[in-house]
């Protein structure tokens, strides 16, 4: 029960860390007052998490080869350069450390075929045009109406409240809906392996095991060892798959 208690606690922690990190990027190109001390607050989270996680890992090196983008989000760059604010963009990455510990299923659909770097690359793609039509665009005034108008173009919606004028701003939003054509398409198409070969591989698996069981008599002590091997595989991709359900309804 305590144990479950603090999984709760810590799932809390991250889904904080990431909301956070949407905020900062929302208001990524605001010199509010209010707003950059805000940002300086969200940077102080995760510059504290980052450390505290660095200090604490046993393999120090493997720990900042395995979040290369965490580093890189902690380090106050954008103090320094104001161009560098786009740095604050790695932050909303951290959901695919949640969805990799806490929801198994889709977690393994994104690292289908790529899907996990494309959508890192959409994601870039999208709040860095956002930056690029500000600055081009006459009609796009603030950051927000450049996000607004370029998670709408991306998804090819197209209103037309906002539209391009210059070469660059339309060269922009070509990229961004053939990214868009593109990432539905591979989003479907991962889907749709996934379940296919996890349906496959759970089937062999199965009825490799039954013909195992069928001969257990014959079996070596090496072939036992396997068996309760693949046999432990799958209670922990149980466990997993009951444990992510359980969070999703958590969060609902």
């Amino acid at each position: 029960m305590e144990e479950e208690k603090k999984q709760e606690w810590w799932l809390a922690y991250e889904i904080t860390l990431v909301t956070l990190a949407f905020i900062s990027v929302l208001f990524i190109w605001t010199d509010n007052a209010v707003l950059m001390v805000i940002d300086r607050f969200v940077w102080l989270i995760f510059f504290t998490d980052v450390l505290v996680r660095f200090i604490a890992a046993d393999r120090k090196w493997e720990y900042i080869k395995r979040n290369p983008f965490d580093i890189i989000a902690a380090i106050p760059l954008d103090a320094i350069f104001q161009t560098a604010r786009i740095v604050r963009l790695f932050r909303v990455l951290r959901f695919f450390a949640i969805a990799r510990k806490y929801l198994g299923t889709l977690y393994s659909i994104i690292k289908t075929n790529g899907l996990d770097l494309v959508l890192s690359v959409a994601f870039i793609l999208i709040f860095g045009a956002a930056i690029v039509a500000k600055e081009f665009e006459p009609s796009i005034t603030s950051y927000m109406n450049g996000v607004w108008w370029s998670v709408v173009t991306t998804t090819t919606v197209g209103y037309g409240d906002i539209s391009p004028e210059t070469g660059v701003g339309r060269i922009v939003a070509v990229i961004l809906m053939l990214v868009g054509i593109g990432l539905i398409g591979m989003i479907t198409s991962s889907i749709t392996t996934f379940f296919l070969k996890d349906g496959e591989r759970k089937d062999e698996t199965v009825n490799f095991i039954q013909n195992q069981l069928d001969h257990f008599d014959d079996l070596s002590d090496k072939e036992v060892n396997r068996l309760i091997a693949m046999l432990e595989e799958m209670r922990k991709e149980k466990e997993e798959q009951e444990d992510g359900r359980e969070d999703s309804e958590l969060g609902d």
